[in-house]
C-alpha cells in the first residue's frame, strides 16, 4: 500500500498515473488548483476497503487472513491558524472504528523541537499536537530517520512495525515506508536526486520519464528508479542548457514589493465584517459582543460653521484615539494576510527567498501599512488585484491606488515593469525598503523597554545603541532596511539633554538651533567621549 500527499494533480490525472502501473487499485482526492491532492494505492491482491475521504484523509479497511485493522492516509493542514482543524478530524475519526489503527502521512506538525532542523516552533503547537496524539491513544512506531507515523499500541498486531527511509533518488522528499515483516526492515540509503520543476518544459524529459516508466514492469518502486535512472542520464546531457535557462529565468523575471495604502482605513472598516473576524478567530461570543457594544455605541458631533452639529452614531469604522481600535483593525488585517498565504500555499504567488535555506516572504504587515512580495510578472499582478477586491468587498476598505507604490528588482526589463505597474494601476518608485525601516528605527529609539527593541537590540547591536550600530555579516532583510533608515533619522534627530550624561560632546547630535546638531567648533585633546552633563552646572553650562 501506498499513501501519497500533496499530489497537485486532480483525480483524473493521478488516475492516468495510476493505471499505468500495472497491478494496483487506488482511490483520488483532488487537489484544489496547485495545492493539496490525495491518492492511496494498493496491489490488487491485498484485501482493501475504502471507508472514508476528504480533502486532508484517506480511511480503509484492511483483512489479512484472521486479522482485521484499519489505516488513515492523514495530511495536516498546513496553515498554522488552521491547525486545529487537523487535531479535530483526527479525534473524529478516532471515534469512528475500535479496530486496531494505524495513520500514516504529514501532520505538518512536530512533537519535540529536536524534531525540527533549522528554524523554532512555538511550544503551544506542539503540546496541541501531543494533547491529540494522546487522546486518540496514538504512540509513535520505532524508526529509522524521520517519525511521520503513528499507531494506537496495538502491539501484538504490529509486533515489528519500523518506518524505513527508502532511497530518495526521484525525488527531494523522503518516501517513508512502514514496514510490518522483519523481512523488510534494513536497507542503504542513496546518493540524493533532486527532480527540478523548470525540466518539464525542456525538450525530452517527457520521454525519459515515459522510458523510465515502462522499465518497472507495472511496479512502482522500480518505476520510480527507472525515471530517476533516465532522467539523471538526461539531465547529464541537458544540464549546461537547463542552468543557463534557469539563470535567464532568475534574471529576467525578478520580484516587485507593492506597498499598500489603504483610505481612511479606520474609518471604513465594515462592523459585520469585524464580527465575522472575531467569530473565525474562535473568541468567546459573550467578549465579541461586549467588543461589538465598545464599538457600535460611539456617538460623534461635528463642527457646522463653526458651532456643533447633534450627537449621531456612525454605521460603520474604528473610533481614531480608542486604545482598542489598533488592535482590532490588526485582527481585520488579518483576513487580508490570510488571503496573500493561501494564494502562496496554492503557488499562485511566490513571495521572496532571500536565501537557499531562508523561508519564502509573500508580505509584511506594520499596524495599517503592508507590503506584499511576489514575481514582477502580470499573472503575479493580476492574483494581488482579484486579492485586494475580495478584500475590499468583504471588508469595505479601499486601496488608494494614487498613494500605492510598486518597486521592481533589478534586471526586470523596463518595459515589463510599466506593464506589470499598469496592471496594477498604481505608481512606480525605486525602492520601498526605506519606509518601514523608518518607522520600526524609530520604534527602536522611542520605546527602548518594549520586547520588540530588546529582541533587536539583543540580535544586532547587544554592546551599544541603534544609531552606532553596524551592519554585521550576512544581516537580514528587516535589519538592512532598518539601518538603511538611518541616515535619514540623523538629519534630524536631536537629543533631549536630561542630566546630559547619556550625550557624548563630539559624538551625538545636541546642540540646537544648529543644521547638523552637532558641535563644529575645533577641540583639542581630551575631549574624547566627554558627557554633555560633565559641563553642566546647576544654572547652565559650566
Amino acid at each position: 500500500m501506498m499513501f501519497l500527499c500533496e499530489t497537485k494533480l486532480c483525480g483524473r490525472d493521478m488516475r492516468r498515473v495510476r493505471e499505468r502501473l500495472d497491478g494496483y487499485n487506488g482511490i483520488e482526492v483532488d487537489s484544489i488548483g496547485r495545492s493539496g491532492g490525495l491518492a492511496f494505492l494498493w496491489k490488487k491482491e491485498v484485501d482493501c476497503n475504502f471507508v472514508s475521504a476528504s480533502l486532508h484523509h484517506m480511511d480503509f479497511h484492511v483483512r489479512e487472513e484472521e486479522k482485521e485493522w484499519r489505516v488513515t492516509g492523514f495530511y495536516g493542514w498546513p496553515a498554522v491558524s488552521d491547525r486545529h482543524l487537523s487535531w479535530d478530524l483526527l479525534r473524529l475519526l478516532r471515534g469512528q472504528s475500535s479496530l486496531p489503527w494505524v495513520c500514516v502521512g504529514d501532520f505538518n506538525e512536530i512533537l519535540f523541537s529536536t524534531e525540527m532542523k533549522g528554524g523554532s516552533r512555538a511550544q503551544w503547537q506542539m503540546n496541541n499536537f501531543q494533547a491529540a496524539i494522546d487522546e486518540c491513544e496514538l504512540k509513535d512506531v520505532h524508526w529509522e530517520g524521520y517519525a511521520f507515523t503513528f499507531d494506537n499500541g496495538q502491539a501484538d498486531l504490529f509486533p515489528y512495525a519500523k518506518l524505513i527511509n527508502l532511497d530518495r533518488e526521484w525525488y527531494d522528499h523522503v518516501p517513508v515506508k512502514l514496514a510490518f515483516d522483519r523481512r523488510e526492515i534494513g536497507g542503504k540509503t542513496r546518493s540524493r536526486f533532486r527532480f527540478e520543476q523548470i525540466w518539464v518544459g525542456e525538450e525530452g524529459c517527457e520521454e525519459a520519464v515515459i522510458k523510465g516508466v515502462e522499465q518497472g514492469n507495472g511496479d512502482l518502486a522500480s518505476s520510480l528508479r527507472g525515471c530517476a535512472k533516465e532522467l539523471q542520464a538526461w539531465k547529464k546531457i541537458n544540464i549546461g542548457k537547463i542552468n543557463r535557462s534557469l539563470e535567464n529565468s532568475r534574471l529576467t523575471e525578478g520580484h516587485m514589493a507593492i506597498k499598500l495604502d489603504m483610505a481612511k482605513a479606520y474609518d471604513r472598516v465594515e462592523w459585520s465584517f469585524l464580527h465575522r473576524v472575531l467569530l473565525t478567530m474562535g473568541f468567546d461570543r459573550g467578549w465579541i459582543q461586549r467588543v461589538m457594544d465598545c464599538v457600535s455605541t460611539v456617538t460623534f458631533p461635528v463642527l457646522i460653521n463653526g458651532t456643533p452639529s447633534d450627537e449621531f452614531r456612525p454605521i460603520r469604522g474604528l473610533p481614531q484615539g480608542d486604545p482598542l481600535s489598533p488592535y482590532l483593525f490588526l485582527l481585520c488585517v488579518e483576513a487580508l494576510s490570510n488571503l496573500i498565504r493561501r494564494a502562496v500555499e496554492r503557488n499562485a504567488l511566490h513571495g521572496i527567498r532571500l536565501a537557499i535555506s531562508a523561508p519564502v516572504v509573500s508580505h509584511l504587515l506594520f499596524a495599517d501599512d503592508s507590503i506584499s512580495f511576489t514575481r514582477a510578472i502580470i499573472e503575479d499582478a493580476e492574483v494581488v488585484n482579484n486579492i485586494l477586491r475580495m478584500y475590499e468587498r468583504a471588508s469595505g476598505q479601499l486601496v488608494s491606488l494614487d498613494k500605492t507604490t510598486v518597486s521592481f528588482s533589478k534586471g526586470v526589463d523596463r518595459r515589463r515593469c510599466d506593464d506589470v505597474a499598469a496592471v496594477l494601476g498604481v505608481v512606480q518608485v525605486e525602492e520601498q525598503a526605506c519606509y518601514l525601516g523608518l518607522r520600526t528605527a524609530w520604534r527602536l529609539i522611542t520605546n527602548p523597554d518594549s520586547l520588540w527593541t530588546r529582541i533587536m537590540k539583543a540580535k544586532y547591536f547587544p554592546d551599544g545603541e541603534y544609531m552606532t550600530a553596524v551592519l554585521g555579516h550576512n544581516p537580514s532583510y528587516t535589519w538592512q532596511s532598518i539601518l538603511e533608515a538611518r541616515s535619514v533619522l540623523e538629519q534630524g534627530l536631536r537629543r533631549r539633554m536630561g542630566d546630559g550624561m547619556d550625550t557624548k560632546v563630539l559624538d551625538h547630535a545636541w546642540v540646537p538651533n544648529s543644521q547638523t546638531g552637532r558641535v563644529i567648533s575645533p577641540c583639542g585633546p581630551g575631549y574624547e567621549g566627554l558627557r554633555v552633563g560633565e559641563l553642566l552646572m546647576l544654572n547652565g553650562l559650566n
